[in-house]
């Protein structure tokens, strides 16, 4: 499944003008290189985050803010925001009314124009639904935007696991995938009255589980996801799934994704729960992945029973950036460049990226 074959859409990128001259066509990302802004060294450790990423299984989900340029992430009760360029913190957001389930905030998104949605984690839909909690901005009042079971095809299923925001607010999607039931659910944002469609299959479909670790939109209605050993890939219009590929991971434990079109051409990233290590793949055919660089960034490694993470590219001063969150093991943060050769070539100057809906 080729760009050609796809209304590809996650990012789409303004080309590069250094000196009146736009960026070569030839000047493909495929470098991960530490963002040594960020803590320093790329890496801000449990241990240097004042306690907030301490290894105590409660950080698992994170997003990047492109309004505002934090990184934002859960601590079971609150969100936080810090700088994506230093790691500081910048804020704490009102958590009024907030509360239900088994943690009562777990995984969050974050769409285009930088409005926040997170979710509770919930082991049984039926008896503690499904709550996703809205916040017009970083500072705003949250408000209880959709409580219900997620659209899960069953009764008692674990939710709110990873969650997936795609778009800008007016016209996007949340995605939540299920744990115990085949599939995932799709709710829209920015909806008076928001419903959720759980998506099913009529042919060959994932096994139950597979959408709950890793989640992440390739365009509109096409969604990637784990939860280790295998990345499935699902096209769906409205309820209605087709598995299009089942692919073997690099590794059994990586899981956190995100998916990205940059000046035209399309990424993967990922973060190993295990290793720590973050790959990027040329992911111009999303079903045959080329990796183009890992880094890990770590000095140690906690244990990660969870298997809880996530990944975030995101634009900081005009050029791509990568956040990724390993439960228990802090957030590395790295640049993403040129392939040296073109990078001297280019000389000062970025890339710019802004989200925009596929077709």
């Amino acid at each position: 499944m080729t760009r050609s074959d796809m209304p590809w859409k996650t990012f789409s990128a303004a080309a590069l003008v250094t000196a009146g001259l736009a960026m070569p066509a030839s000047a493909a990302l495929n470098d991960l290189q530490a963002l040594t802004s960020f803590s320093g060294d790329g890496w801000l450790s449990p241990a240097e985050a004042g306690g907030d990423l301490a290894s105590a299984n409660l950080v698992r989900s994170m997003a990047f803010n492109s309004a505002t340029g934090n990184v934002l992430f859960v601590d079971r009760n609150t969100v936080e925001a810090i700088s994506g360029e230093t790691g500081a913190v910048v804020s704490t957001f009102d958590n009024t009314g907030v509360g239900g389930g088994t943690f009562n905030l777990n995984a969050l998104g974050v769409t285009d124009d930088g409005v926040v949605y997170a979710s509770n984690l919930t082991t049984n839909s039926t008896t503690s639904p499904l709550r996703i909690y809205r916040w017009a901005d970083e500072s705003s009042v949250p408000t209880a935007y959709f409580v219900g079971d997620g659209g899960a095809p069953a009764a008692g299923v674990r939710l709110g696991d990873a969650l997936e925001v795609d778009g800008p607010d007016a016209t996007g999607q949340i995605a939540a995938g299920f744990s115990g039931a085949v599939g995932f659910g799709v709710i829209p944002t920015g909806a008076a009255t928001p419903a959720a469609t759980g998506v099913s299959y009529a042919g060959t479909a994932p096994n139950a589980g597979d959408y709950r670790l890793g989640i992440t939109f390739a365009d509109a209605d096409t969604v990637l996801g784990t939860q280790g050993t295998s990345r499935q890939i699902t096209t769906f219009t409205g309820s209605a799934g087709v598995l299009d590929a089942t692919v073997a991971l690099t590794s059994a434990s990586e899981r956190g994704m995100d998916y990205a079109v940059i000046d035209g051409e399309a990424y993967l990233a990922t973060i190993d729960t295990v290793s720590n290590l973050v790959r990027l793949y040329d992911a111009t055919d999303v079903e045959n992945l080329v990796l183009l660089d890992s880094e890990n960034l770590t000095t140690s490694t906690a244990s990660n029973g969870n298997g809880t993470s996530a990944v975030s590219f995101g634009v900081l001063n005009g050029d791509p950036v990568l956040y990724a969150l390993n439960t228990n093991n802090g957030i590395q943060a790295f640049s993403v460049v040129p392939e040296p050769a073109t990078a001297a070539l280019l000389g000062l100057g970025g890339l710019a990226m802004l989200r925009r809906r596929g077709a």
